[in-house]
């Protein structure tokens, strides 16, 4: 179980987040998972409930035998269930997603990891739901992307990590009918981030976690620059994850 306090930078309110996730092994090669979240807003208002609950993501994961020394390899097939406002409102059957991840240990206490995914949005429409009279934004059809991260463990109990992703998002392509002008589609087609953390584990079952992350290094359709700093984006967080097992 796990819980965090985000707060942005700029023209975004305070989120608490909360999240639960359980494996069962099947075997040794083999397991299932299931992972719930739900979101409290700090400020609520017309445009936002105060709780958030996500869509269930549920999984079968698979860890090969490794031909590499030391390193260890995952696959995980993943689907959700539509269990979310955003879903259910825009009709958002199940995102289906693949995604693979090396590990390596660097040496006893730095360790590498890369992963790589690509997932589908399985939708009844190509746009979200038209709001006051205006056309819907296009809905994502396929994404994927690119993780690389590290962790050092510099002390008994505290840890010390990074993260460099980079995605796309292909959309569907939909058509505007009506007078005026059609809308412009604002969502970003390429992203990239960076973050780091700090880990304290004050037990074996508890760890308190402070981490900056640093976003919205996006490329949008029509636009030929890159926004290098996005304050909207950008974030620092504290969270807390208890772990229990049998």
């Amino acid at each position: 179980m796990s819980s965090d306090l985000a707060i942005p930078f700029v023209q975004g309110d305070p989120v608490m987040s909360f999240g639960g996730s359980f494996t069962y092994p099947l075997t040794k090669m083999y397991s299932l998972s299931a992972s719930q979240g739900l979101e409290k807003n700090l400020y609520v208002d017309s445009q936002t409930r105060e709780f958030e609950i996500s869509d269930t993501v549920l999984s079968f994961n698979v860890y090969p035998r490794s031909l590499i020394p030391k390193v260890g390899w995952t696959l995980r097939l993943m689907a959700t269930l539509p269990i979310s406002e955003s879903s259910q409102l825009n009709e958002v059957y199940s995102k289906p997603e693949a995604r693979w991840t090396a590990a390596y240990p660097f040496t006893e206490t730095f360790n590498f990891a890369f992963s790589a995914f690509i997932r589908y949005t399985w939708s009844r429409y190509d746009s979200t739901k038209p709001q006051d009279g205006s056309g819907g934004q296009p809905l994502p059809e396929y994404s994927g992307g690119l993780g690389h991260s590290g962790n050092w463990t510099f002390l008994p109990d505290w840890t010390l990590s990074y993260g460099a992703n980079y995605s796309e998002i292909k959309y569907h392509t939909i058509t505007y009918e009506g007078p005026g002008d059609p809308p412009i589609n604002v969502q970003p087609d390429q992203a990239y981030s960076l973050s780091v953390s700090m880990s304290w584990s004050i037990t074996p079952e508890d760890t308190v976690t402070t981490s900056y992350s640093y976003g919205g290094i996006l490329l949008q359709p029509g636009l030929d620059d890159y926004v290098l700093y996005d304050e909207e984006e950008s974030r620092w967080a504290i969270g807390y994850v208890r772990s229990f097992q049998e």
